[in-house]
């Protein structure tokens, strides 16, 4: 599946669909062993290359992102829940447990693969706009502990979008902390910042998206309205000021 992930980081969704179609086929991975592009969005299914199930379940994944690229997240969701159905039948139990103590959701194995999974169907609800379908996805996928910081900031963005501003910013801190050079990630993170009410904040990490990417135009134009609000609400206690020092005159 190292193919597909690479084909997947470019954009090339028509290599994604034919790897993918190729895999779930004939049972066979396609370039598993490789590295996958470790640097790229996605990432490989990892040094397991002989799994075919994960494999077969990373094809599904693959395939149900290529269709929500498409606009199409009716179907991105059927593809991602048969991704999930091979996750959840193949889940091994917590070190120190036995499958008899039970766990829910299971702690699934895989690493973080199982809770992107999830997340992205959390984000296929958000499409939909099926909101507390898309919260309940990802408050399993959260439950995985993830680590992956794209995972994370997806995470950010569905709650955001629900409305659970103090989740989105747990999740866009986490994202930030694993990847804090990444420009968009701190742009999503001073947003909810933003929407917090925690301006200073928002500020320092508009002011790193910048410096990090210095054409990022979104970025400029909030630290621009940021400031702006902020000489706004300055020169208003100036002027509150004023008129309490004017009536004070007046009174003696």
């Amino acid at each position: 599946m190292a193919a597909a992930a690479e084909a997947l980081n470019k954009g090339d969704y028509a290599r994604v669909q034919r790897l993918c179609r190729q895999v779930l086929d004939d049972g066979k991975g396609v370039g598993s062993g490789g590295s996958g592009g470790s640097n790229g969005i996605y990432g490989s299914v990892g040094n397991e290359g002989n799994d075919r199930n994960r494999d077969k379940a990373d094809a599904w994944f693959f395939l149900s992102i290529a269709a929500a690229a498409a606009r199409r997240p009716s179907e991105a969701l059927r593809l991602i829940d048969r991704a999930l159905l091979i996750a959840q039948t193949n889940h091994s139990p917590l070190e120190g447990e036995s499958e008899a103590q039970g766990r829910s959701p299971p702690r699934l194995r895989w690493g973080d693969r199982p809770a992107e999974y999830l997340s992205q169907k959390a984000r296929y609800h958000i499409m939909l706009n099926q909101r507390d379908a898309a919260v309940a996805a990802a408050n399993e996928a959260w439950a995985l502990k993830p680590t992956r910081p794209l995972l994370l900031d997806t995470l950010g963005v569905v709650y955001s979008k629900a409305g659970l501003m103090m989740k989105a910013q747990q999740a866009f801190t986490d994202a930030v902390a694993a990847a804090p050079d990444n420009p968009q990630f701190l742009f999503n993170l001073a947003s909810v910042e933003q929407f917090l009410g925690h301006e200073e904040a928002a500020r320092l990490a508009y002011e790193k998206a910048v410096d990090l990417r210095p054409g990022f135009a979104r970025a400029w134009w909030a630290l621009s309205e940021l400031e702006k609000n902020r000489f706004d609400a300055d020169r208003l206690q100036s002027l509150q000021r004023l008129l309490g020092d004017g009536a004070a005159s007046d009174a003696a």
